[in-house]
């Protein structure tokens, strides 16, 4: 019969470092105001900070330093980030951390054993609250 398997669809993508439980190591870097003297732009700092890292909160995850990583505040929410300073062009972009290895290793060796219990929970929440609200299909 058709309700003798079904599928669990899960994303693994990458995830932001500001966004996962842990500890980001390092300090934010003020701004400095050294300027050529010539053109009038900003130049590199004297003093170069060691990488950023990241340790997580949970035992899945193994903790990392990015290279050329530093630590910075996110312009939307203001939370302590890690940023990777592309040392050419100096433009930044927010560190990210893969999870899909271990999440996959856990999912597999986990979350299929009770995938039966998980789905009819969620199934019959659903079917509750469609009741309670009185939507019929």
């Amino acid at each position: 019969s058709q309700l003798d398997n079904f599928r669990l669809w899960f994303g693994l993508n990458a995830i932001k470092v500001k966004d996962l439980k842990g500890r980001i190591n390092g300090r934010v870097r003020p701004h400095h105001t050294r300027r050529d003297k010539s053109t009038g732009r900003y130049i590199k700092a004297r003093r170069q900070a060691e990488n950023a890292g990241f340790t997580p909160k949970g035992s899945l995850l193994s903790p990392r330093t990015f290279e050329n990583g530093e630590v910075a505040r996110s312009r939307r929410e203001n939370r302590r980030t890690v940023v990777i300073r592309d040392p050419d062009t100096r433009r930044t972009r927010e560190a990210e951390v893969d999870i899909y290895e271990p999440m996959l290793n856990y999912i597999e060796d986990n979350a299929f054993a009770e995938a039966m219990e998980i789905f009819r929970h969620h199934f019959e929440t659903d079917l509750r609250g469609r009741v309670k609200a009185r939507i019929s299909v």
